[in-house]
C-alpha cells in the first residue's frame, strides 16, 4: 500500500479489496449494534437504579432503521433517546458504505517495470549483412503494435531498446534511446495544378527542399486526365550501399476541393539522434526502404486528415471540415506531421538489421509498463475511520456504564438485583415479560423463575396461554429425538472400538480402565427440580391437594407423570453404567488371557 496523488494505492485485485472492505464494514456495523443494545440495556438499568420510571420508549433496545421508522410514524417519539439518532446514523452509514465501496473502489494503472520477456532487441554487436526493412510482416507488426500501445498507454515517443507485444508497454526514460527529429523548413511553395509532376519534384529538388531525383520516391493522387492532387515525396541524403549516416527530406501538398486550384507544397527534414542506432543506419539501403515505405507513409498521412488544404487555411490543422467529395478529410486529425514522419522512420529503424523475433534482452530485463493497482480514494478511507471511531467510542460507553452497573450492584439489595435480571430491553425480553407477568397474576409465583416461551402462545381472545400440548409454564422443551438414542450410540461405539483397541494394544488401555473402574458413581443423584432451583415434587403435590377439586387432581397427575419419566431415565442411566462396567470387566478378562 502506498500513496499516489489523492488515494490509497493497493497492490491487489479490485475485487478483493471491494469484498474486503464490504465484509469489514459488515462485522463493523453487526459489532456496533450488539454493543449499542448493551448500552441501551445499561442506561435504562442505571436510569432505573436512579429514579422510580422509565418511559417505554426508552426500553426498545438497538432497533433497525424499518423499526425506527415503524415507531416514529407511530408513536412521534424516537426509540431509546439519544440513543435513537445514533442507530439512524449507523443504518445511514452502513448503507453508504456499500455505495461507496462500489463506486469509488476502482482498479488504477500506475507507471512501473514489468519484466520484458522475449521480442525485438537490438543487439551489442552491430550484424555483418545490409538491409532493406519492408513494411510488410511480423517484425512491422511487433515494432508498430508497440508504437501504438505506448501512445495509448502514455508513454515517451522514440526509439527503443527493446520491444515486444506486451499490451501494458509504457516507454519510459530507460527504454527510449534516441529519436527521429523531423521539422518544417518553413518555405511553402505554391504550385498550379497545370504544372506538371516532374517539373515539381525538379523544382523543389533545385531549391534545395529534396535531395536529388535519382534517391527521391514520390506517391501522388492522380486523374484520368493526367491531372494530380495530392503527393507525397521524400529521400535520402545518399544512394543505396553507401554505408553512411543518412538523413531524410519530404514534402507534401494539402488539396482543395477544386481542380485547377494552386497547391501548397510544405517540406520537412528529418535527422536521426541515436548513437547505439547509428550502425543499423548505416547497414540499411535507405533509398530502397523509403520506396518501400512510401505507400505506407502516404496512407497514415491520408487516415489522420493531413491533405486538406482547405481546412488548414481556414479553420487550422486540428479544425477540419467534413466534405462530401473527401469523406476521409472529414477525420479530425490527431498528430502533426512531423510526428507521423519520425514515427514511421523510427519504426523502420528499429527493425532494420531484420531482426529475430524472440530475442532476450542482455543488459536491463525490464521495461517501462502500467502495473495495475486498487485505488481507494481519501474520501472512502476517511469514512472507514469515522465507522471505526464510532464503533469504539460505544464500546468505552458499553464498558463505562457496566462497571458503573457493577459498582451499585455490589452494595445493593435483591431489589436492585431483579432490576439487572429482569429488565426488559428488547423483543424476547419483552415476550419474557408479558409471559412473566401473567404468570405472576395467574400461577404461582415461584414459577415465573423459570420462562420457556415455547410453550405459550396467543390466543383469539387475545390473551396468553400455554399451548394444547403442554400446560407447564415452566418445563423445560421435551427432550428430543436424537439425544435419546444418541448416549445408547455412545455406548455401542465405545464397546466395540473399546474391545477392537484392547485386542491390538492390550497394556495401553490396561491401566487406565483399571483406574476407572475403582471409581464409586453415585446411585442417587439430585432430581431436575433440584438442579433447576423448583420446588420438589411433594410441595408441588401438597399444593395440589391443598387447591382440591378438578383442577388439583390434574396437577397431581401430571407431578406424577413426571415422576415416571424421571425414574424412567435413572433406570435407563444406571442401565447404561452397569453395561460400562460389564464391558471393562470382559476387557480385562481379554487382556489377562492375551
Amino acid at each position: 500500500m502506498f500513496i499516489h496523488g489523492s488515494s490509497l494505492v493497493f497492490n491487489a485485485d479490485s475485487n478483493y479489496i471491494r469484498i474486503g472492505l464490504r465484509l469489514y464494514f459488515r462485522v463493523l456495523f453487526i459489532f456496533l449494534a450488539l454493543v449499542g443494545d448493551f448500552c441501551c440495556g445499561n442506561r435504562v438499568k442505571l436510569l432505573l437504579l436512579n429514579e422510580d420510571s422509565v418511559p417505554i420508549s426508552m426500553m426498545t433496545g438497538w432497533l433497525g432503521l424499518i423499526s425506527i421508522l415503524k415507531m416514529w410514524t407511530s408513536q412521534k417519539r424516537i426509540p431509546a433517546g439519544f440513543f435513537g439518532i445514533l442507530m439512524i446514523v449507523a443504518e445511514l452509514m452502513s448503507l453508504s458504505s456499500d455505495l461507496l465501496v462500489s463506486g469509488l473502489v476502482r482498479p488504477t494503472e500506475i507507471p512501473g517495470r514489468c519484466s520484458f520477456g522475449q521480442g525485438i532487441v537490438l543487439p551489442e554487436n552491430p550484424v555483418w549483412y545490409d538491409s532493406v526493412p519492408t513494411s510488410l510482416g511480423n517484425k512491422y507488426a511487433i515494432a508498430s503494435q508497440a508504437q501504438a500501445t505506448n501512445e495509448k498507454n502514455g508513454g515517451l515517443r522514440g526509439l527503443y531498446l527493446k520491444v515486444n507485444e506486451a499490451s501494458n508497454f509504457r516507454a519510459d526514460m530507460r527504454d527510449v534511446i534516441g529519436h527521429w527529429n523531423c521539422v518544417d523548413i518553413q518555405h511553402d511553395v505554391l504550385y498550379d495544378q497545370n504544372m506538371t509532376l516532374t517539373a515539381v519534384i525538379t523544382d523543389l529538388v533545385d531549391r534545395g527542399y529534396l535531395y536529388s531525383s535519382n534517391t527521391t520516391s514520390y506517391k501522388r493522387d492522380g486523374y484520368p486526365d493526367d491531372t494530380w492532387d495530392g503527393l507525397l515525396a521524400w529521400g535520402p541524403s545518399i544512394p543505396d550501399d553507401a554505408h553512411q549516416l543518412w538523413d531524410v527530406k519530404a514534402s507534401m501538398t494539402y488539396r482543395r476541393n477544386g481542380l485547377h486550384e494552386r497547391k501548397i507544397l510544405r517540406s520537412y527534414h528529418c535527422v536521426m539522434n541515436a548513437p547505439p542506432y547509428e550502425w543499423v543506419l548505416k547497414k540499411i539501403w535507405p533509398y530502397s526502404a523509403l520506396n518501400q515505405w512510401i505507400l505506407l507513409t502516404h496512407g497514415v498521412l491520408e487516415q489522420h486528415g493531413l491533405f486538406d488544404q482547405e481546412a488548414i487555411e481556414q479553420h487550422g490543422l486540428f479544425e477540419q471540415k467534413t466534405t462530401e467529395q473527401h469523406p476521409l478529410l472529414g477525420q479530425k486529425p490527431t498528430k502533426p506531421v512531423t510526428e507521423v514522419l519520425s514515427t514511421i522512420l523510427e519504426c523502420m529503424t528499429m527493425i532494420g538489421w531484420q531482426p529475430e523475433l524472440y530475442s532476450t534482452p542482455i543488459g536491463d530485463p525490464t521495461q517501462g509498463c502500467l502495473i495495475q493497482y486498487t485505488e481507494v480514494p481519501w474520501l472512502l478511507f476517511g469514512f472507514l475511520l469515522l465507522a471505526t471511531l464510532s464503533t469504539l467510542l460505544m464500546i468505552a460507553y458499553w464498558i463505562n456504564s457496566s462497571l458503573k452497573l457493577r459498582s451499585v450492584l455490589k452494595s445493593s439489595d435483591q431489589y436492585n438485583q431483579l432490576i439487572k435480571d429482569e429488565t426488559p430491553n428488547d423483543l424476547v425480553g419483552w415476550m419474557t415479560h408479558a409471559v412473566r407477568e401473567h404468570v405472576w397474576y395467574s400461577c404461582n409465583n415461584d414459577n415465573a423463575k423459570a420462562i420457556v416461551l415455547s410453550a405459550w402462545s396467543f390466543k383469539s381472545d387475545r390473551r396468553l396461554g400455554l399451548q394444547l400440548s403442554d400446560d407447564n409454564p415452566t418445563r423445560t422443551p421435551p427432550r428430543t429425538r436424537w439425544r435419546s438414542w444418541l448416549p445408547q450410540l455412545r455406548s455401542t461405539i465405545g464397546i466395540w472400538a473399546g474391545g477392537s483397541l484392547f485386542l491390538s494394544f492390550p497394556r495401553l488401555f490396561k491401566q487406565k480402565y483399571r483406574e476407572r473402574s475403582t471409581i464409586n458413581l453415585p446411585l442417587v443423584r439430585p432430581t431436575r427440580q433440584e438442579e433447576e432451583g423448583l420446588p420438589a415434587p411433594e410441595a408441588l403435590i401438597r399444593t395440589a391437594e391443598g387447591a382440591g377439586g378438578a383442577g388439583g387432581a390434574e396437577e397431581v397427575e401430571e407431578v406424577e407423570e413426571v415422576d415416571e419419566v424421571e425414574e424412567a431415565e435413572e433406570i435407563e442411566e444406571v442401565g447404561e453404567a452397569g453395561e460400562a462396567e460389564g464391558a471393562v470387566e470382559a476387557t480385562e478378562a481379554t487382556d489377562h488371557m492375551l
